[in-house]
């Protein structure tokens, strides 16, 4: 499974003033890519990823890397996407998130520093410490 934000029926750019977004049929010829997840926020299991590195070098590269790796790639071991609402998270360049974030509302973040994982994970981890439950103890 892959999960975040998921795009369906994303038509393949033949012509296009960025070169990078271009893809010329020889590298991939269907008109559309499978479903991707987009963007620099999602998540999926160590053991697809490890298969996909192995079968990805047998694959003409696909520059639009998001539809590249979760979806053509993903493809090939018939992988699930779990689309992540917007809601969910927060794409602005800007945001950090709150450290009770992850209990209330949001799932994904960026910009998310080791020392500011570790907090949110204890706040997962003891979601009492932002008022939601009370513990027994």
């Amino acid at each position: 499974m892959i999960f975040g934000p998921i795009v369906f029926a994303d038509t393949v750019n033949r012509e296009t003033s960025e070169h990078k977004l271009l893809i010329s049929k020889q590298a991939y010829f269907p008109d559309y890519y499978p479903p991707y997840a987009l963007g620099n926020v999602y998540a999926l299991p160590t053991t697809l990823t490890k298969r996909m590195l192995e079968v990805a070098e047998y694959f003409p590269y696909i520059s639009v890397e998001d539809a590249f790796i979760t979806g053509i790639l993903a493809k090939v071991f018939d992988a699930r996407h779990i689309n992540i609402p917007e809601r969910l998270f927060d794409r602005k360049p800007d945001s950090k998130p709150e450290l009770c974030d992850f209990v209330f509302r949001r799932k994904m973040a960026a910009k998310v520093t080791p020392m500011l994982a570790r907090n949110l994970w204890r706040r997962i981890e003891k979601s009492e410490m932002c008022g939601l439950f009370q513990n027994p103890d």
